[in-house]
């Protein structure tokens, strides 16, 4: 009879840790990100604050111009504009809003001429602004 050795007990805990630490790692990455892309930043947009300086819509071009000032210290994503005619039709924007405090221009193209208000949308759930046009 030939006796067959294996690992000691020593390295078989020193190879169960190890790999129990390597899933642990590449799991923490992969939450971390899946977190981050799920979640809004809610902390970031706590404070943040913008207002619609002025705009200027011209029906001969349909062109609408919005001019939009951020009040706080957080960069926002201006992610669109809803204009009502009454029912919403939607423009998607995504450009910044620097937290910088001073006046920005946003250009809308081929806006069709009728509507009554308009709502400035952000990637921060409950920051945005709706402006009736006189």
């Amino acid at each position: 009879m030939k006796l067959v050795k294996g690992i000691s007990p020593l390295v078989a805990t020193v190879l169960l840790i190890v790999t129990t630490m390597t899933i642990a790692g590449i799991l923490g990455v992969w939450a971390t990100g899946f977190v981050r892309q799920t979640l809004p930043p809610s902390d970031e947009c706590r404070f943040a604050d913008f207002d619609v300086y002025s705009y200027n819509y011209n029906s001969t071009s349909k062109n609408m111009i919005v001019y939009l000032i951020n009040r706080a210290r957080v960069t926002l994503n201006i992610t669109g504009i809803e204009f009502y005619y009454p029912e919403p039709v939607r423009y998607d924007i995504n450009q910044l809003l620097p937290a910088d405090n001073y006046v920005h221009t946003y250009n809308i193209a081929n806006v069709t001429d009728g509507f009554t208000s308009f709502r400035i949308i952000t990637n921060c759930p409950n920051v945005e602004r709706t402006v009736a046009v006189r």
